[in-house]
């Protein structure tokens, strides 16, 4: 819609008498008509801006603000990112340029140019062989580091030389009918920016907010399910081991306390025996039957309890299992 003379007939349902986001040349249309004619997906008088086009780009551009541009990889103006350096070729697919900010034409009535915005936009799929992809859409470096800043978030001098895929929307999905993996490669396959940028194998960081600072947004290395079920397995069994060495204590603490309360002296020539110490006796006559009443009920309560851990938490049967059945990490 870059010719005003194909502003006359609008058709475009509007609330008020005059879209804002719409040039001058609509205001005087009829709703009725224009309601009529977009309908079953006819023509709508969309406001959208005009492309700021670079002499490398070839564009593509829909009725409705969608967009292909081949060119070079430009994150924002025409001196911003690898624009000015070869191997460094970008598409960039975007539906609605400036968002919800979309005007066509200044209160003036001038029409409004307008560069890639990616913090702005719509949505968009951004290729490029040669990038900053973490600077460009101004992602946090988590543990793998961005290309292209340093490691307090500062821009390098010199651009990155790795190519770069961006996906970016109100809402994103990666839907597979079958499976989906998410691989990061190690020395087996070095960066397309050459042999002098082979690097170690660099994981994958999965963060919320766009932020790794403080106790509560701080990244940390995933836990490896089998390994976690292997030591909580091997943890329950060593509560059983001690519930068992605390029960075998109390049975011969028992034993301790039935002789002390029956417990005795013998003195003077003619081997008399003492009287039974009360005090002492009491107390292990109490204890005694204390345990007889706990010990060996409590004892099994705490393995009941244990093999009700390990059915729900640690066997793949358990409603609380702590794997996941499908989805695996390295």
């Amino acid at each position: 819609m870059n010719d005003s003379n194909k502003n006359t007939k609008p058709k475009q349902p509007q609330a008020l008498l005059v879209d804002p986001k719409l040039c001058p040349a609509f205001k005087d249309v009829n709703t009725g008509h224009i309601i009529k004619n977009a309908l079953f997906g006819g023509d709508l008088a969309e406001g959208q801006p005009i492309f700021n086009q670079l002499t490398c780009e070839d564009v593509i551009s829909g009725k409705n603000n969608t967009w292909i541009v081949l060119g070079r990889d430009r994150p924002g103006g025409a001196i911003s990112g690898n624009i000015n350096a070869t191997q460094a070729g970008a598409i960039d697919i975007v539906v609605g340029r400036m968002g919800q900010q979309v005007r066509q034409c200044l209160k003036d009535g001038n029409k409004i140019y307008t560069d890639p915005i990616f913090s702005g936009d719509a949505g968009r799929i951004y290729i490029s062989q040669k990038t900053a992809i973490d600077k460009n859409f101004n992602l946090t470096a988590g543990t793998v580091g961005s290309p292209g800043l340093d490691t307090d978030g500062k821009t390098v001098a010199q651009e990155a030389a790795e190519s770069g895929i961006a996906i970016k929307a109100d809402q994103v999905r990666v839907v597979a009918r079958r499976s989906i993996k998410l691989v990061t490669m190690g020395l087996e396959e070095g960066p397309s920016g050459g042999e002098d940028n082979y690097r170690s194998i660099q994981g994958i960081n999965i963060i919320a907010g766009n932020n790794t600072d403080g106790p509560k947004n701080n990244m940390q290395p995933f836990v490896k399910g089998i390994n976690l079920k292997d030591a909580l397995t091997k943890l329950s069994k060593l509560v059983e081991e001690v519930a068992g060495v605390a029960h075998q204590a109390l049975l011969w603490q028992d034993e301790t306390n039935a002789a002390l309360a029956d417990h005795f002296h013998i003195w003077g020539n003619g081997a008399q025996p003492t009287s039974v110490s009360h005090p002492l006796s009491t107390v292990a006559k109490n204890t005694v039957d204390a345990h007889a009443d706990t010990s060996m009920s409590d004892y099994e309560t705490v393995m009941e309890k244990i093999a009700k851990f390990r059915a729900n938490y640690l066997f793949d049967s358990g409603d609380k299992y702590i794997n996941s059945r499908w989805n695996y990490v390295n």
